[in-house]
């Protein structure tokens, strides 16, 4: 549930809500009673986070002050490095915004698809260093406090390669004894040759629910060190039945050992 929702859904909640609730004299009372102490409660919150004099106690008012002081600390530790985040699409919009330059937005499998995955800017790191913020959510390992007081983790991807560019298309499946079979295609549609025999370790797996199940580099699976620009080829991919559950859709997908996704596609295993 985002914040910025709430705006829209308001008038309309009180356009179709009014009409019941005056028509009923439990649901008056109950509105009486819970309006007042929820509307005090809202503009004692909302008088907190406006007053900058009062304390800043807790992570949320200062996280909302402390936007610019994050993110030069941020750009300092980057070290002129280009800085990327995962799983994380209003960082990209509050660094740009404050420091000017360009932010990486990388994803796993799992997370939700934005505006960024339109927008093709991992394009401007290849090759680069990257200095990637992971929020604690996603991994809570060896946290940095920065001074908004969110608790990140702070890693470096050499000579980052992207995937985005490289084209996953299921061309047969069938269920076999003991497996899933697949024949698949994959397609380099940038403009330069990625390589699976690299830092990054092009892999392919497959999830369900939004979990990873598992993952194998390109490089094993093909025995091809690269894709030239253009170039297509076709491999089989096979899954262990016993790893999956057959009543529910599997997705396969592209990425990185850092888990920067590529492309996917998904299958319902029951049609």
């Amino acid at each position: 549930f985002e914040e910025n929702w709430t705006p829209v859904i308001k008038p309309l909640l009180m356009i179709i809500t009014f009409p019941i609730i005056v028509k009923n004299k439990n649901l008056k009372k109950w509105f009486s009673w819970l309006a007042v102490p929820s509307l005090a409660f809202f503009l004692i919150l909302r008088f907190y986070l406006a007053a900058d004099f009062l304390p800043k106690i807790g992570v949320l008012k200062a996280a909302f002050y402390n936007h610019k002081a994050s993110t030069e600390q941020i750009k300092e530790m980057a070290a002129g490095k280009q800085v990327a985040s995962f799983n994380n699409f209003a960082f990209p919009g509050v660094y740009q915004f404050y420091t000017g330059e360009p932010v990486v937005h990388l994803a796993t499998p799992g997370y939700r698809y934005c505006q960024y995955d339109f927008w093709h800017e991992e394009d401007i790191a290849a090759g680069d260093s990257l200095f990637v913020i992971i929020p604690d959510r996603m991994d809570n390992t060896e946290l940095v406090e920065l001074k908004n007081c969110k608790k990140v983790k702070l890693i470096i991807i050499p000579e980052f390669q992207s995937l985005r560019e490289m084209s996953l298309t299921k061309n047969d499946f069938w269920i076999a004894k003991d497996s899933l079979r697949f024949k698949i295609t994959i397609t380099n549609q940038s403009k330069h040759s990625l390589k699976f025999k690299h830092s990054s370790i092009p892999s392919i797996g497959y999830m369900q629910n939004k979990k990873e199940i598992s993952s194998i580099p390109l490089f094993q699976v093909t025995g091809k060190e690269k894709i030239n620009s253009k170039e297509s080829f076709c491999f089989n991919y096979n899954i262990p039945i016993e790893m999956i559950d057959r009543s529910k859709p599997i997705t396969i997908f592209t990425q990185t050992i850092d888990r920067n996704r590529g492309q996917m596609f998904t299958l319902d295993l029951e049609e």
